[in-house]
């Protein structure tokens, strides 16, 4: 199983997303913010489901901080709009894909386990 840490800022997303990963087979933990991620151990994890707009930030300073530290693992960005997918491709030097809020639920895992 899969360790899987989920950076959302959206506790409603968070909740229904938590589940979901469980019955695909995923073992998830999350945080709400970017501030939050940067303080988090990330040893353990064996990928990474990012929300591109949180509060405090987006999901392309959550991949520059996983390069500038040296973490490699597949990322999953997810975003209920798709500006995303015109994210700054420059910064993207993991396992990637982009991944639609709005997509139906079997869809959304298919995309997700591809990269995870």
């Amino acid at each position: 199983m899969k360790r899987v840490l989920l950076i959302d800022d959206d506790p409603v997303f968070t909740s229904i997303a938590t589940q979901a990963c469980r019955d695909y087979g995923f073992e998830i933990e999350s945080v709400p913010s970017l501030t939050q991620f940067k303080l988090q151990s990330l040893d353990g994890y064996d990928a990474f489901m990012v929300d591109y707009d949180l509060e405090d930030g987006t999901g392309d300073q959550v991949l520059e901080f996983l390069t500038e530290n040296k973490i490699d693992r597949p990322v999953a960005m997810i975003s209920a709009t798709n500006h995303v997918e015109d994210a700054d491709s420059t910064v993207i030097l993991h396992p990637y894909t982009f991944v639609s809020k709005w997509q139906d639920t079997e869809s959304f895992f298919q995309e997700l386990q591809k990269v995870l």
